[in-house]
């Protein structure tokens, strides 16, 4: 029998080399795919989750009786305590999910301790908590009590190009033409969202003229979580988004704890505002509105920061704007809110502005949304 091995050529140096290359970059190509990939579906999970997450916000909303003058004052002071008893329950019920869920699950409860007794992220997270907690969730929480859930929806959209803007002041990170074009679309769509004429029309009606509350309180959570984005960004290299979100629950329960809820004690009374928490604490349905709510939060977060190092904290951010189409669409069909079509216009001016500022060329998988001066 002939022997077959005798004629195969051997490789030379050469073409091993070739062929090892070849394997290598067939290699590397799936596996960009498969990273691609996955990082669409983490961004896009996020954004349907994040957007789902409207509703419970809005349900907690239909829980406390604001008409009854015994639990809540009248007029705009009814609904502040309203508001900090519903934002101080979530800061509850983050410490639970975030602690005894997430960090337990992951077996990460023993880096707990050590990411906060580490200076650099306390003293960062803290302040940005206290930036996005009490004032950008209560001015969320206004805005959904005055505006509607679909306005405090459409505002948040402004975040991005507020961190921009705050970052190139603070950072002095460079801000390319790309990212102002996209600057501009999203402010053009924050005016149609905030809509002065409609807002005018509101403080001429004598049904509607506290519903300058809920603009304040849009545009005050669009700031607030644009300057938590830029706070957060400075410690980003120093520890995982687990750790980021556990700071996040633990610092906002302590703001809340410590010095929202004395607060509005000084400013409304101690009786007010324990019949207020007894009042709406007391209702099964709110800690089910509220677990779904912080639960749908943090599970979008995870997705969107599964998403950054797979497909770039541009491209994530991007598809995480998305978050407002099953927002409008859940909120019209599950809580009967009327979409007005200068919110829906005003949306999808600033998501395309988002998306155009933060997305990356097709070859380019950095996230090289912004340039930073060279020092």
């Amino acid at each position: 029998m002939e022997n077959v091995s005798e004629n195969k050529r051997p490789f030379n140096t050469k073409e091993h080399a070739e062929y090892a290359s070849s394997k290598l970059g067939d290699l590397i190509g799936k596996e960009k795919k498969n990273r691609i990939k996955w990082g669409f579906i983490w961004g896009i999970l996020a954004a349907i989750i994040w957007g789902m997450g409207y509703v419970p916000s809005v349900a907690v909303w239909k829980i406390p009786d604001m008409s009854n003058s015994a639990v809540f004052p009248e007029g705009y002071t009814g609904y502040l305590v309203a508001m900090v008893t519903i934002a101080f329950g979530a800061g509850i019920t983050k410490v639970f999910v975030t602690t005894l869920f997430w960090d337990l699950g992951e077996s990460k409860l023993s880096d707990v301790p050590k990411a906060i007794s580490n200076l650099r992220i306390s003293k960062t997270m803290l302040l940005a908590t206290l930036i996005a907690s009490p004032i950008g969730v209560g001015g969320y929480q206004l805005a959904v009590a005055y505006a509607g859930g679909s306005f405090a929806a459409a505002a948040s959209l402004l975040t991005g190009a507020i961190a921009a803007i705050v970052a190139n002041l603070w950072y002095h990170e460079k801000l390319n033409k790309k990212a102002m074009i996209g600057i501009l679309f999203i402010v053009l769509g924050g005016i149609f969202v905030f809509n002065p004429y409609a807002l005018l029309q509101d403080l001429a009606n004598p049904a509607t003229k506290d519903a300058w509350i809920g603009y304040v309180g849009g545009m005050l959570a669009a700031l607030a979580w644009g300057l938590e984005g830029v706070f957060v960004a400075r410690v980003a290299d120093v520890y995982d988004y687990s750790m980021n979100m556990t700071c996040r629950g633990i610092f906002d329960f302590f703001w809340w704890t410590f010095f929202c809820l004395p607060l509005a004690i000084l400013l409304f009374g101690f009786d007010t505002m324990i019949g207020a928490m007894a009042h709406i604490y007391q209702h099964p349905a709110y800690w089910i509105w509220e677990v779904l709510y912080v639960m749908s939060l943090f599970s979008a977060y995870v997705g969107m920061y599964r998403s950054f190092p797979l497909i770039g904290a541009g491209r994530g951010l991007s598809i995480a704007t998305l978050y407002i189409i099953p927002g409008f669409l859940t909120l019209y069909f599950f809580m009967g809110d009327v979409l007005k079509w200068w919110i829906v216009a005003g949306s999808a001016l600033a998501v395309f502005g988002t998306v155009y500022m933060y997305w990356e060329s097709s070859d380019s998988m950095t996230d090289g949304t912004r340039v930073v001066k060279e020092a």
